[in-house]
């Protein structure tokens, strides 16, 4: 009979697996009401399930002189559960109810893993509403002031509340992050029409912006057509041994005059007149004046010296 009814056999021999034993207990408890038999009668029906190891445990008890009689189911599920769940495995199951958190379970989830491990807990459940506020508190931390709220000590109730409200803050969750995104939709990494480019070191400018990177712009070079004419037109002259530069007419060094001005009596770091640091380099004698920038030593001294000739009176030439 309690076999056709889902009962099954139980023979003690896992010890090492109290699961094992507490499935069974809760299988036979539910065959048991199920079939309406009286609480008298349960615990020898229940044992008339037991085979091998579990039959000689149950002989031994029933027949102890200090076992208190009549059986109840209740004293058969103490002594049963006593016999086949270490205080080791049943402590263990009670600190983990008691730091059991929803976290990232879904409600179903949670509840499953609540009932399951309160029969470890059975303390801190006694009454109903102990259930309820033992539940609450494993809710993630933004549902459970909602769940507080809830006035009703059934639990079923208050967890088909729990469930509506949980759905309406993840409506509301999922509403805000869609504006948030609209509001403030993130650009591409490329220059498109948002109109936003990326510089030196992935950083971000906005066109037109004065903090933009400004690209550097390189010294104008001459092309090397033109340098290439130059130092062949230089070239074209007779180098002097005195300054060791390629020139036309005579050397102004060697004469011992200023290469700035070209008159006598300072030197070119010196010169009154014409204190550029680069050298006035002599024209040809046949070259038109029209066709080259630099004049011959004869004009270049002439108008020199007209210049010099208010400014160096009354005082000794340089040297």
């Amino acid at each position: 009979m309690l076999k056709d009814n889902g009962a099954e056999e139980f023979r003690g021999d896992n010890v090492g697996e109290p699961q094992i034993a507490l499935d069974w207990l809760e299988q036979m408890d539910r065959v048991l009401k199920n079939l309406r038999v009286p609480d008298a009668d349960r615990s020898e029906l229940a044992s008339q399930m037991f085979r091998k190891g579990a039959y000689d445990w149950w002989k031994r008890i029933d027949q102890d002189p200090h076992t208190p009689k009549p059986w109840t189911w209740d004293r058969f599920d103490r002594a049963f559960t006593k016999e086949y769940v270490p205080t080791r495995y049943r402590e263990e199951r009670r600190d983990e109810f008691v730091a059991l958190k929803q976290e990232g379970m879904s409600l179903p989830e949670l509840r499953q893993r609540f009932d399951y491990l309160s029969q470890y807990a059975t303390s801190l459940v006694s009454t109903p509403e102990d259930r309820l506020n033992e539940f609450v508190k494993k809710l993630r931390p933004d549902l459970r002031p909602y769940a507080a709220l809830i006035t009703t000590t059934d639990f079923n109730a208050a967890y088909d509340l729990i469930v509506k409200t949980e759905k309406s803050l993840d409506d509301l969750q999922a509403t805000k992050k869609k504006d948030r995104a609209t509001k403030d939709p993130r650009p591409a990494a490329s220059t498109g029409p948002s109109g936003k480019s990326f510089g030196f070191g992935g950083k971000r400018y906005e066109k037109g912006s004065s903090s933009a990177p400004t690209p550097k712009r390189s010294k104008s070079r001459p092309s090397p057509s033109v340098a290439a004419s130059n130092s062949n037109r230089t070239r074209s002259h007779p180098q002097w041994v005195q300054c060791g530069r390629h020139h036309p007419g005579e050397c102004w060094l060697a004469q011992g005059l200023c290469l700035g001005c070209g008159q006598p009596g300072h030197f070119r770091r010196h010169c009154p007149t014409n204190p550029s640091s680069e050298p006035v380099l002599p024209r040809a004698p046949d070259q038109p004046a029209a066709s080259h920038p630099a004049r011959s030593q004869q004009s270049t001294a002439a108008n020199n010296q007209q210049r010099a000739r208010p400014q160096q009176s009354g005082r000794a030439p340089a040297r």
